[in-house]
């Protein structure tokens, strides 16, 4: 339970700098409903709450670009039960027209899917992360529940008996929690462009949170995350066989197998456990008789890789700390014990109690910085952690969920910057109380698990196919793209709709892994993917919906996701329904961001250059898709880059156009495409004069002397 003394020592253990300058510029919310762009866009604010709440007062501040910030604050201070709630009602939303919300599913509560708002009250009770909506007039909102003070929000409907409802904030501490803080709830903006909106929106709460580090416009994808990976975790029979000797034997069967891996992942499996609680930090001595540095610098320096990385939970393991073991042991005193059902799944109404380190953000740090620096020692380059929605069930009638899951993000992130430069892969992390506590870790899973494919398989957007998994990881790319760059999760080159997933993660910005098991490669797949030194060749921007497919979901139509690569893009057609085929047309004006000129694209098709609104009709069949490469056209060439590569935009660098020639690097071997508007004078690769084929507008220059970078100058 929870102690008082670390009650009162609340303010000074959770509370970061920011976050107080953040909220003193809130004032009591002005008599009257929201406006935004000249028009009331949600019913004066209102406040409910369970029995034991003090009176509640509503704060509002506006942030630098325009959201509307909300948060509370109670009249006296007092000590409430965690399960106790409370939050704002909003019993309109006037010309509400058609919305998307983004809600964390059960049983697991790990990750969130877009679900159609029909009205404003047409949510889940709770648990709703982000939403955003269209009004009669075209313009949008976004909604961001929020969290602070010791307390977490999330949107949740009350459709009553109107059948239009009521939007609320729910807001819960989950353990006992005094109500002497503001209490953050609600940002929520609006504008004529969603994506700017969205933009506006966490830009306004990360800065009133005191995190403006916790933006992906300020992060950068770490090196040891630019590398193509591979993840042990379906490979290893979900970790059963991870082991020194078999992980040696591994990878040396994927690399004379030709896949361009160069980033492994040693996934769950390793630890010293019982019933899921950790035991000891070292790894299983029956596993890794040795330790971990023999066999981290047998990949590194044997089999050509560049990196390895280690996973591990957010609580040590599943279940926390085993107290009896030497480890628990050795933190006698230090640890705090919850208890929960041993699975979400679980029916049997049996409960069990595990152990984690006190919210104590001294011995959190010391913690994991010994953990992390003896990691290090082994040699790994980058971790992944698991498990973070275990916040929640961790504070429940123990500490406040905000001030438990703050301090122990901190410590982790803060041991991800000192010994792994930032690479970190945050998992099962889509509750806010984990995200808006990324800080500024870079990368984040965006999407439920990968599951290798099943005949049986569906369109469920909870277990489902590729179409599933990546229709709902683009969708919450939305919001999960504002923080991080949003990771789709590993797949398998060998899955019937692998062209899928690997397209989807090209045109996507985050690290692509596999989980190939050793030896079933589809290679051409895999080169696709990479340039020669085994980099992947990634877009600069998350891959989201199209306006015009935002509130699509998986209506049997053509589906469209667009991203930026450098002043070029690429624009994703894809039948993602459960519907033999679909059709629809694309334009170049429907990618995001991209301004009206001269472009040239590539697609199944070839190369062309279209009107920048010119509608190109589309039918796909199920699973069906293109990668549209879309380029600027400079002095009548576009260049397209490389044919064999999914995205190619990315495949060269260094583009110069100077006095009539046109110099780059191709970063492999392959054709390389171009569209001209004339035939060129020459072509020299490397120095020499080079051959091309020419035709329709269509410049080819194969590049065939093994797979390397080329420099490339076209003439006239």
């Amino acid at each position: 339970m929870l102690r008082r003394s670390f009650i009162a020592a609340l303010p000074v253990l959770a509370v970061a700098p920011g976050f107080a300058a953040g909220f003193a510029e809130a004032r009591r919310h002005k008599t009257g409903a929201v406006k935004g762009h000249g028009q009331v866009r949600l019913a004066q604010p209102a406040t409910w709450a369970d029995a034991g709440v003090p009176a509640l007062q509503v704060l509002s501040q506006t942030g630098s670009r325009g959201t509307t910030i909300f948060s509370l604050k109670a009249k006296k201070d007092a000590e409430i039960a965690g399960a106790t709630g409370f939050g704002l009602r909003f019993d309109t939303v006037p010309g509400f027209r058609q919305g998307v919300a983004f809600w964390r599913y059960a049983p697991w509560k790990a990750w969130t899917k877009p679900m159609t708002m029909a009205h404003p009250g047409d949510l889940k009770e709770d648990d709703v992360q982000c939403a955003y909506w269209q009004y009669d007039d075209g313009s949008y909102a976004v909604a961001l529940p929020l969290g602070g003070g010791g307390f977490r929000a999330t949107l949740g409907g009350n459709s009553g008996g109107s059948g239009v409802g009521t939007l609320r904030t729910i807001c819960r501490s989950l353990g006992p929690a005094r109500t002497d803080r503001p209490m953050p709830q609600l940002a929520v903006g609006f504008g004529p462009d969603l994506y700017a909106t969205f933009a506006a929106v966490f830009e306004d709460a990360m800065t009133a949170l005191g995190t403006p580090e916790n933006l992906r416009v300020h992060k950068q994808l770490p090196e040891a995350l630019t590398w193509l990976g591979w993840n042990t975790w379906n490979a290893s029979n979900l970790g059963h066989d991870l082991a020194a000797d078999w992980v040696l034997a591994q990878v040396d069967t994927i690399r004379k197998a030709g896949a361009p891996i160069r980033t492994v992942v040693l996934d769950d499996g390793h630890f010293q456990s019982s019933a899921s609680r950790l035991q000891s930090q070292a790894p299983d001595p029956k596993k890794f008789p040795n330790g971990f540095k023999p066999v981290v610098d047998a990949l590194l320096s044997q089999h050509g890789l560049k990196h390895v990385g280690l996973w591990h939970a957010f609580d040590a393991y599943w279940n926390g700390i085993d107290p009896d073991s030497a480890l628990g042991q050795g933190l006698k005193g230090k640890l705090f014990t919850w208890t929960q059902k041993p699975s979400p799944t679980d029916t049997s109404g049996k409960l069990v109690t595990y152990s984690f380190l006190k919210p104590d953000p001294a011995l959190l740090d010391s913690y994991f910085d010994s953990y992390h620096a003896d990691l290090r020692a082994a040699g790994f380059t980058l971790i992944k952690v698991d498990n973070q929605l275990v916040a929640e069930r961790m504070a429940k009638d123990t500490y406040p969920v905000w001030d438990l899951a703050k301090a122990v993000h901190g410590a982790i992130n803060r041991g991800a910057a000192r010994h792994f430069d930032n690479a970190i892969i945050n998992c099962m992390d889509m509750t806010n109380d984990a995200f808006l506590n990324f800080g500024s870790t870079p990368v984040a899973r965006s999407v439920e698990d990968y599951f290798p494919y099943k005949p049986s398989e569906t369109y469920d957007l909870q277990e489902g196919n590729a179409a599933a998994h990546v229709l709902q990881a683009m969708y919450n790319a939305l919001y999960f793209g504002e923080m991080v760059f949003p990771d789709f999760d590993m797949f398998e080159s060998t899955n019937p709709n692998a062209s899928l997933h690997a397209s989807v993660r090209a045109a996507n910005c985050a690290p692509i892994y596999i989980t190939d098991k050793a030896g079933q490669h589809d290679t051409v797949l895999l080169d696709s993917l990479v340039d020669a030194d085994g980099l992947t060749l990634r877009a600069d921007t998350p891959l989201r919906p199209v306006a015009d497919c935002l509130f699509q979901l998986q209506t049997p139509t053509l589906f469209k996701a667009s991203s930026r690569v450098g002043d070029g893009a690429l624009l994703l057609l894809a039948n993602l329904a459960d519907a033999e085929s679909v059709s629809g047309e694309y334009r170049l004006s429907d990618i995001t961001g991209l301004p009206a000129g001269d472009y040239a694209v590539w697609s199944q098709t070839g190369a062309s250059q279209p009107a920048f609104g010119q509608a190109f009709p589309v039918s796909l069949k199920r699973f069906g898709h293109d990668l549209v490469r879309v380029a600027p056209v400079r002095n009548g060439t576009a260049v397209l880059g490389l044919k064999e590569k999914r995205n190619g935009l990315a495949s060269v660098r260094d583009v110069r156009h100077d006095k009539g020639t046109l110099s780059l690097v191709a970063r492999d071997q392959g054709t390389l495409v171009f569209w001209r508007a004339t035939a060129p004078k020459s072509v020299r690769v490397d120095g020499h004069d080079a051959k091309f084929a020419f035709a329709g507008n269509t410049l080819e220059i194969a590049l065939a002397d093994g797979a390397r970078s080329y420099a490339v100058q076209v003439v006239g």
